[in-house]
């Protein structure tokens, strides 16, 4: 059995869970992709459909911006040549907006910690996260968010809407209560989570069982 769940059923648990996550098809062959179009419209993004690999940016497992049939066929013949024969590739809409990690994970002292900050490919770049010892209040979180770079999202800029906080506080609360009650899960990691002003949506998930 996998030590972890792949980015499919990751998803699916994050959605059972109440958070907010975008829809993900799973594409086994290129007669799939029609109907997705049909349902998604473009830009789409195709993504490694793997049970065995978790960093999927490293070996170029995620393309992006695709906005025509034919990259997307280009797409899924070039995920499925680096995966397991016949895996086919995930497809999703592609989301607009801030990239933030929300996860969770055990702690020997304080128990579950959940953790907020940015996300993306920069998200072990930057090191800026929040950690958070599962439950805590609303004010508790925004004074952490007031005193971190997270901050400047709260604040319209060029365009973009101001990060809603308190979404964004449901979307951890709700990632330590998953991680709280399943102890079975040893490690939950959303990244990214997209954020445009009110919309917060889980795009990419890992969740990580207990040995």
């Amino acid at each position: 059995m996998s030590p972890f769940l792949n980015q499919y059923d990751s998803l699916k648990l994050l959605e059972w869970a109440g958070i907010p996550t975008g829809k993900i098809f799973h594409a086994t062959s290129t007669s799939d992709l029609q109907t997705i179009v049909e349902q998604e419209g473009f830009p789409l993004v195709a993504k490694i459909a793997s049970d065995k690999i978790t960093h999927k940016t490293e070996i170029k497992g995620v393309i992006t911006g695709i906005t025509v049939m034919e990259e997307l066929e280009n797409a899924f013949h070039s995920l499925e040549s680096v995966s397991e024969k016949g895996s086919g590739c995930y497809i999703q809409k592609e989301y607009a907006g801030h990239e933030l990690i929300v996860g969770a994970k055990k702690d020997t002292t304080f128990g579950t910690v959940v953790l907020v900050g940015i996300g993306g490919v920069y998200a072990e770049l930057l090191h800026e996260t929040m950690q958070f010892v599962y439950p805590f209040t609303y004010l508790q979180f925004i004074h952490e968010v007031k005193n971190s770079k997270l901050n400047a999202l709260t604040k319209e800029f060029r365009g973009s809407p101001p990060l809603n906080v308190c979404k964004l506080y449901e979307v951890a609360l709700s990632v330590g209560s998953l991680f709280d009650r399943h102890k079975q899960i040893a490690e939950i990691d959303i990244n990214p989570l997209i954020v445009s002003g009110d919309v917060l949506t889980a795009v990419d998930g890992r969740v990580i069982l207990q040995k």
